[in-house]
């Protein structure tokens, strides 16, 4: 036969509670916050997020590990939160070089004719000292504006009618 269980028994066992350590949400939002901006870091034009991202996590980082709970991963969220600062600035250095590349280039690209000529020839003769493959010329007699491409030898109806 089973044994049966009264109300006094039951009220009477021991109970076994379990009580978890509290962690530390700082240190794990730190964490997450350096991935995420190490991450992102890595594609130059989100450059200034990344750098964002891993201010966030750095100064979360170094707040957490005052805190007894989740050391490591303040920082872990701490480090990677530099790294991010770090890969931050140097995709806004990459970026900040592309953009002056295409200013420059651009503007070599000016509308300004690169050489006044009187025919194709002389047009191609400039070409030694295109940086870009092609002359913007004009013709002395009829001041009409034409491209001549380097590489072809080929002269283009229009200044920038560059294909077809």
């Amino acid at each position: 036969m089973t044994p049966t269980l009264t109300p006094a028994d039951v009220s009477a066992a021991p109970q076994v509670v379990y009580v978890e350590k509290a962690g530390n949400g700082l240190a794990t939002a730190s964490l997450v916050c350096g991935i995420v901006g190490a991450t992102i870091a890595l594609i130059p034009i989100l450059g200034i997020l990344g750098l964002a991202s891993g201010l966030v996590a750095l100064v979360l980082g170094l707040i957490a590990r005052r805190r007894a709970a989740g050391r490591g991963r303040a920082t872990a969220g701490a480090i990677l939160g530099v790294v991010a600062v770090g890969l931050g600035i140097l995709g806004l250095v990459i970026v900040n070089n592309a953009v002056n590349e295409l200013d420059d280039d651009l503007d070599r690209l000016a509308d300004t004719p690169s050489a006044t000529v009187s025919s194709i020839d002389e047009a191609l003769a400039e070409c030694d000292t295109s940086p870009t493959g092609y002359v913007i010329a004009i013709m002395d007699d009829d001041a009409d504006t034409f491209t001549v491409n380097c590489e072809t030898g080929e002269a283009l109806d229009g200044m920038w009618n560059f294909g077809d």
